[in-house]
């Protein structure tokens, strides 16, 4: 299934980033979230809003515990480098202690990167074109389009942080926020929603949640329905704040190019600098308010691909041709009061 809608109106990031950003293509790549760190020396981290810990047990050594924890006794040095601060010596454990036991994630950094002006970069995923989505008023003006045989988009947002969205650190809030406003907004159209809550290795925080969004194609005058997989990212910096809106037909594919993209975000600035981002046209729209500190997707996502089926079946031109019928029926009198003019 093609995305509907899409239309592509640029291919250079350049079109759409005022000062010289610079755009990359890269390798084919692994974008899955793995607990082995990549070799070499560029990779992204995550890790867990929320640590975890074990409590040493008599007769426990960090070999025991990794091998009863990972399956694998050999990444006992894994728990010795996320406990070096209460672990002196790795052969000297003892009952009660608690270890940390919450590792971090890695990313490969695959090299592709779009950055403007030295303020901020993120990455892009491989075989993807820099471009924009626009139909019937609702759109985003830089998309990273996919090309693959998963076919995706992937819409940016790059904002200035305001002061409200200081409470996307309590990560369970916002999740709860999110969750009530499916519930009382959505329905039956938002399914399997889940969510992912990370720090960055600066203490940044990271969030994405997914979900599938049905569209019953009767109300267009249509057949069946359409299953389309949805993952949004959030990430915010000392200054701002990104936002990144993917849709496409595999669901795996779509969460794992959202989360690393979202999750290489990064400002430029040196410490202490500030700077007007809102003015560089990276947005998506139009923006429809709610109470979560970040973009409303759910909003978004549905006004676009109703504008986008509308044009695509032909329902608003039928609903046009309908509605002049009617003009003309009225114009001659027709159609009202049993189709007879009004007595005079």
């Amino acid at each position: 299934m093609g995305l509907l809608g899409r239309r592509v109106t640029g291919v250079l990031a350049a079109l759409l980033l005022a000062g010289g950003p610079v755009l990359c293509v890269q390798a084919e790549g692994n974008f899955s979230l793995n607990y082995e760190k990549p070799e070499g020396e560029k990779y992204y981290v995550l890790l867990p809003v929320q640590d975890a810990f074990y409590e040493v047990e008599k007769g426990d050594s960090l070999w025991r515990i990794a091998d009863r924890l990972w399956e694998d006794g050999r990444l006992y040095s894994v728990l010795y480098d996320l406990n070096k601060e209460g672990v002196k010596n790795p052969d000297l454990i003892c009952p009660g202690q608690r270890l940390k036991i919450t590792r971090p994630l890695y990313l490969d950094r695959q090299g592709g990167a779009i950055e403007y002006t030295d303020v901020y970069a993120y990455s892009d995923p491989n075989d993807c074109t820099v471009g924009l989505l626009s139909t019937e008023g609702v759109g985003a003006t830089c998309v990273l389009y996919g090309h693959d045989e998963k076919s995706y988009d992937i819409a940016c947002m790059i904002r200035e942080k305001e002061a409200a969205q200081n409470s996307l650190k309590d990560s369970a809030a916002w999740e709860k926020t999110i969750r009530a406003y499916v519930e009382d907004q959505c329905g039956d159209l938002v399914q399997d929603l889940m969510f992912e809550q990370y720090l960055s290795e600066d203490g940044d925080p990271v969030y994405l949640y997914s979900y599938v969004y049905e569209i019953d194609l009767s109300q267009y005058e249509r057949e069946g329905r359409i299953h389309l997989y949805v993952s949004a990212g959030v990430k915010q910096t000392a200054h701002m704040q990104a936002d990144f809106v993917g849709f496409g037909t595999d669901g795996d594919s779509l969460r794992d190019r959202v989360r690393y993209v979202t999750a290489s975000f990064e400002e430029l600035l040196p410490q202490g600098v500030a700077c007007t981002v809102n003015d560089n046209n990276i947005i998506l729209y139009p923006s429809t308010e709610w109470e979560a500190a970040s973009f409303n997707v759910f909003a978004w996502i549905e006004q676009y691909f109703d504008a986008s089926l509308r044009a695509s079946t032909g329902y608003n031109e039928k609903q046009k041709s309908n509605k002049e019928r009617l003009l003309d029926q009225m114009r001659e009198g027709k159609g009202t009061y049993g189709g007879k003019k009004k007595a005079e």
